[in-house]
């Protein structure tokens, strides 16, 4: 009784399923195929992609839980194929007048199919002829046909269908048609899906080897087997970052080489022979007039950073090739707008960490027995460009021509299309090898920063106790005598503490403090006449903080002429041994063993490779070595160098330890022997005024993080799940999601992690540990929000907070709808990397950004990579990410 007549009740009047039977009905006794008048059949498939937008959205909220009711699931389903005739008849009218619908039909057809998943599965004579329509489609002389379908399939691969790859060969074909240079303008044309569609073809010739595919050039399908696949795919991919006309396309390209040459390098397989000339195309792209571009060739450039060791081993003369062309002083660029500030500091920032990356050797070798030319020569030459007046350098980019760089390649220029961002592009570029870094204080700031990075981190990093820690944790009040716990007031009347600015760039603090002793090996004064006070140097700059401990040795115990000192060595960062162990090496090895015993406790990164124990002696050098240079450190300022022997007169006694002199007289005498009191150093320094405001202001500094620092937030959406409070609740993840996870970071334990922790907490209401990746220049915490605490609404709250207030989320969505950003409601989440499994260990990711978000790489909307490159890919995509969301902050540098 409580039904309609139709459906076996007794009710009349309209009802769901009353009006579900009409419609049918009224669709069933219509073929607008027939319609003559060419206009109103276009007319009439327009409303039809309109309905079946309607429907599709009706579809999509079916069982959608809101936050105060839930929308029951319901018998009634729009069926969303069930325009599929009319659209699969229209393709075959060949007459002119009934274009305009024709396109329309393959929209549609292409709209209803290619889904991530159906909820009823496609039937075998709809997927069988929509692949033969697309197969006649793509082939077609109509360009406007082959446009439509290109425009309309860039889900086609990321999509679930079964025998997807059998079209392969006739996509390429026709994208080569869409990308055609030389005919199509670039605002006609799908450019941009077009490269989408082609980059993300780039993952299957790794995965299937041979692959059977269509024959493009037949009318009736034909399927052959295909084994160089590759090879189309990269042929296209190098054709279109050279002439590819559309900016934004361009972009897309770029980062598609990239993401091709990062798994290239990183599989095990043979070498593509292609590679080095991909690498070429990124170098050139710097060159390129239009900001944006340029700026995501560099991206890709600094995401080959992680390839460093498989390049040294399989190609070791890139790694230069890449350094040197990146060294903006050898692009043809100058600063004359903001944007092109921009591109130099991430250049300056690409350059480092490839120093970083590469071993030493490479960097200080030079090139031939015949030449002096080294590696960091070149990159000191850029940072050391003095501010005001432009730096000319010996070299060029045609001076670095060789067989695997070609520096005239030449680019076609790209033309704007419409919505792209023009404010990226540099109307005027000085065309010169001068590079002036001095007029911008952003790039001033940025090689300064490389200069001291370098200059203390380049080949010691990271230290022994990982990479968590660069900067020096000591303060000026720790080991000092009667000092409070604490930075305070109170220090500043000590007379042992000064502070001085050097340069006005180098805060300097000089703390002389009582000799160590009790220490393995004896410490730095065993069997060693000295001073029982020593000279701390703590240092801070815009490469962070640093910190080395100074003893006065004046000659063995047991030597004759006592009044002779040994002068001034550093213990931490560098040993100055001094003209008299050579009498100490006629004494036998064991004094050595133990010096060096101590630097191993002192300070384990300078131990060898192996790095042994710190309580085994090391192995006995040849006197010969030890004499030369036992130790050797880079210094963190050009005035820290090694202290020379000084003809100290101070009155021995018979003791090993000499009467301490009076307060502050050490740190002085280092001063002055370190040239700070010099004629020509003296008005560099300056001694600074011991108030509140300076100590304000010193730990506001050691409060700062000396690295670049990103927090990003990563969720899991199991299957079914539609709301924030299930996908709150999830502990945990599929096996897949977890390995993904694993691969973002290595785990730290949140109540001993000494580096960045993004405000995570160390009382547990966040967790007990987090992904945390870094490098010598980045910071990256990930909240991952299953492994916070979801017992309660308080913890979820707690776990929303720092999820909502991330500017970057990861989602691995395993749900069969796409992602909907009002999940997790924040004002922040500029930029949101959803990760859908496909299959075969394949992932699509879709970026969802503001508008107001620049375009970033190296992963782009619609890409489609492996498990195995996926965690660094998203991660690295995430930084980029964050940094482009930061390039809009105004002052931000």
């Amino acid at each position: 009784d409580s039904c309609s007549i139709m459906a076996g009740g007794k009710k009349s009047g309209w009802f769901p399923d009353v009006a579900v039977a009409l419609w049918r009905r009224l669709l069933g006794i219509m073929d607008i195929n027939k319609i003559e008048d060419g206009l109103v059949h276009e007319l009439v498939f327009d409303y039809l992609l309109e309905l079946w937008g309607i429907m599709f959205r009706m579809r999509q909220n079916i069982g959608i839980v809101n936050e105060n009711q839930q929308i029951e699931e319901t018998e009634l389903v729009p069926p969303l194929r069930i325009l599929a005739p009319w659209g699969f008849k229209a393709t075959m009218v060949a007459n002119e007048q009934h274009k305009g619908g024709r396109l329309h039909a393959y929209e549609l057809l292409c709209k209803m199919t290619l889904q991530r998943e159906h909820d009823t599965p496609l039937e075998p004579g709809h997927l069988s002829q929509f692949y033969a329509v697309l197969h006649h489609g793509l082939h077609s002389t109509d360009e406007d046909v082959v446009n439509e379908i290109v425009r309309s399939s860039s889900n086609y691969f990321p999509s679930t269908l079964d025998a997807s790859t059998l079209l392969l060969l006739d996509f390429i074909y026709a994208l080569v048609l869409t990308l055609d240079f030389n005919n199509t303008p670039p605002t006609q044309a799908p450019r941009v899906e077009a490269q989408t569609i082609l980059g993300s073809t780039l993952c299957f010739p790794n995965l299937y080897h041979d692959i059977p595919v269509l024959k493009p050039d037949v009318a009736d399908p034909t399927t052959t087997i295909c084994s160089n696949v590759k090879d189309y795919v990269v042929e296209a991919l190098l054709t279109s970052g050279k002439k590819e006309p559309s900016a934004a396309a361009r972009c897309v390209a770029l980062s598609s080489t990239g993401v091709w040459l990062y798994e290239e390098l990183t599989t095990s397989h043979t070498r593509h022979s292609r590679v080095k000339e991909a690498i070429n195309v990124l170098l050139v792209s710097l060159k390129f007039s239009n900001r944006t571009v340029a700026s995501v060739a560099c991206t890709q450039l600094h995401l080959l950073t992680h390839c460093s060791t498989e390049l040294m081993e399989n190609m070791p003369e890139m790694p230069p090739r890449i350094i040197e062309p990146t060294c903006p002083h050898s692009l043809p660029i100058s600063i004359t707008q903001p944007f092109v500030s921009q591109l130099l500091v991430s250049l300056l920032l690409c350059i480092l960490d490839w120093c970083m990356a590469v071993p030493l050797e490479l960097l200080t070798d030079t090139y031939g027995a015949e030449s002096d030319k080294r590696l960091i020569r070149t990159v000191f030459k850029v940072t050391l460009g003095k501010p005001g007046h432009s730096a000319k350098h010996s070299y060029s980019l045609s001076d670095l021509a060789s067989q695997d760089f070609d520096p005239n390649l030449q680019l076609e220029k790209v033309q704007e299309a419409p919505g792209f961002v023009n404010r990226s592009k540099l109307n005027s570029v000085n065309r010169s090898n001068t590079v002036q870094l001095g007029r911008d204080g952003a790039v001033s700031l940025a090689a300064h920063t490389v200069l001291s990075h370098l200059t203390n981190h380049l080949g010691h990093f990271p230290l022994a106790r990982g990479c968590s820690l660069l900067a020096c944790r000591v303060s000026e009040h720790q080991d000092v005598e009667d000092a409070p716990g604490e930075l305070s007031s109170k220090l500043f009347n000590s007379p042992n503490v000064q502070f001085l600015i050097y340069n006005d760039t180098c805060l300097m603090s000089v703390v002389e403090i009582p000799a160590e002793t009790s220490k393995p090996g004896g410490g730095a004064a065993d069997d060693m006449l000295s001073s029982n006070r020593c000279v701390r140097f703590i240092m801070r700059d815009g490469g962070g903080k640093y910190c080395w401990d100074w003893s006065l040795l004046y000659s063995p115990s047991a030597a004759q002429d006592a009044n002779k000192p040994g002068g001034l060595a550093s213990h931490v960062y560098g040993i100055f041994i001094s003209r008299s162990l050579n009498k100490l090496i006629t004494k036998g090895h064991n004094v050595i063993l133990q010096l060096l015993q101590y630097i191993g406790w002192s300070s384990p990164e300078c131990q060898s490779r192996n790095r042994l124990p710190p309580q085994h002696p090391l192995a006995s050098p040849t006197p010969g070595a030890a004499t030369r240079c036992p130790i050797q450190r880079h210094h963190p300022h050009p005035a820290a160098s090694y202290a020379t022997r000084g003809e100290l007169r101070w009155k021995l006694q018979g003791d090993k330890v000499v009467k301490s002199p009076p307060p502050f007289h050490l740190a002085r005498l280092v001063c002055a022997q370190m040239g700070f009191l010099s004629r020509d150093n003296r008005h560099r320094v300056h001694l600074l005024k011991k108030n509140e405001r300076f100590l304000r202001e010193l730990k506001n500094l050691d409060s700062r993080h000396c690295r670049e620092t990103h927090k990003v937030a990563v969720l899991y959406i199991a299957p079914g799940q539609e709301d924030k409070l299930s996908v709150l609740s999830n502990t945990g993840g599929s096996k897949e999601y977890e390995d993904f996870v694993a691969g973002l970071g290595w785990e730290v334990d949140l109540r001993s992690h000494c580096g960045f922790r993004g405000k995570l907490q160390s009382d547990g209401s966040a967790g007990v540990s987090a992904p945390y990746y870094a490098t010598s220049t980045l910071e990256v915490v990930f909240h991952v929000a299953t492994r916070f605490p979801s017992t309660d609404d308080s913890a979820r709250n707690v776990k929303l907070k720092h999820l909502g207030n991330d500017e970057v989320h990861i989602v691995w969505s395993e749900h069969s709808r796409d992602y909907r950003r009002g999940i997790i409601p924040t004002e922040f989440g500029d930029v949101v990397i959803v990760i859908y499994p496909i299959r075969h260990g394949l992932y699509r990711v879709q970026i969802i950004k503001k508008p107001d978000v620049p375009y970033f790489g190296p992963l782009f909307d619609g890409a489609i990579v492996n498990s195995r490159v996926l965690p660094v890919l998203v991660r690295e995509t995430a930084i980029n990410a964050g940094r482009a969301k930061r390039s809009q902050i105004p002052l931000y540098q």
